[in-house]
């Protein structure tokens, strides 16, 4: 997939047996290159195209084949306001030109799954360096002061969770809304952290044993599924039984804090200087993030080639 909106590395097209190459600014949308032919009295290239015609453009990754074709009527007004929506300063009566390019094949297999496990494990790890740095310096910290703090930490991470899944995702899923996507992750990310900070900001172990062991069980499943719950309603449109989302990602999620945790407790240990502390719960970070982005993409993966 392309940037919505940026210059096309090259146009050729055939002209009385002449190759016309030039760069030109274009916008995509989908499978189609919408490009403005300005002051078109004064060019020539665009003519070529008031019949539909072959072209090929110049894209990141190379030379791609399409039909090119002088865009009227309705479907001219829908296309100008996709144009204008990337570059509003466009005059109205200007020619515009499509280029259809053939579908791009969706990512599947093995090839979705490692680029899921590569992506995405560096996202999480990336937004996980937040809570790793601000999570030690709001240990000491009164709940009215840790738990606001903990709860935006927990925003930033989900958004750049989902930052990378959606940028995997639009290979696999194009009509999926990656916008979308990344704001239920960061919402989910955010109902997570509040599961987690409750406990002891709610000093649920002051409680009866009884109580207190039911709180836990009820907030853990709720840590667990509140990521994959948070991104189901955006899956079901796609995928016939995305509801197997919400349990996988609960369980990627308990393998993964539970390496997080195998890892960083024997480490951590009271009087501990800062920078040890981070670097810790950094390196517990990215194996966390490499089990769970693991789980998730093979098990996404899987979905996707059964057509969900």
């Amino acid at each position: 997939m392309w940037p919505a909106r940026g210059r096309l590395r090259g146009y050729r097209a055939r002209r009385g047996g002449e190759v016309v190459e030039f760069p030109v600014g274009h916008v995509r949308d989908g499978d189609h290159v919408l490009v403005m032919a300005g002051r078109a009295a004064r060019k020539t290239w665009w003519r070529h195209f008031r019949t539909p015609a072959p072209v090929e453009v110049r894209l990141p990754g190379g030379w791609s084949a399409g039909v090119g074709r002088v865009l009227h009527g309705a479907e001219r007004e829908a296309a100008l306001a996709v144009y204008r929506h990337h570059r509003p300063h466009v005059p109205a009566e200007a020619p515009l030109v499509t280029i259809d390019l053939p579908p791009a094949e969706p990512l599947r297999g093995k090839a979705f799954a490692w680029s899921w496990f590569w992506i995405v494990t560096l996202a999480e790890f990336a937004g996980f360096a937040v809570p790793a740095v601000v999570g030690p310096l709001t240990a000491g910290a009164a709940p009215a002061v840790a738990v606001p703090v903990l709860l935006a930490v927990g925003a930033v991470e989900g958004a750049a969770l989902g930052c990378g899944q959606a940028l995997v995702l639009r290979h696999a899923l194009p009509a999926l809304p990656g916008r979308r996507w990344i704001a239920a992750t960061s919402a989910g990310a955010v109902v997570a952290y509040l599961a987690g900070t409750l406990p002891a900001a709610a000093e649920i172990h002051r409680r009866p044993p009884v109580q207190a062991a039911a709180a836990a069980v009820a907030l853990g499943l709720v840590l667990l599924a509140s990521l994959g719950t948070a991104q189901w309603p955006l899956l079901r449109s796609h995928l016939s039984r995305a509801w197997l989302w919400i349990p996988v990602t609960a369980a990627a999620w308990l393998a993964g804090l539970g390496v997080f945790l195998a890892v960083t407790m024997p480490l951590w240990h009271d009087g501990q200087a800062l920078a040890g502390t981070v670097l810790i719960g950094a390196g517990g970070g990215l194996l966390m993030a490499a089990t769970t982005s693991a789980i998730t993409g093979f098990a996404l993966a899987r979905l996707l080639a059964s057509g969900g």
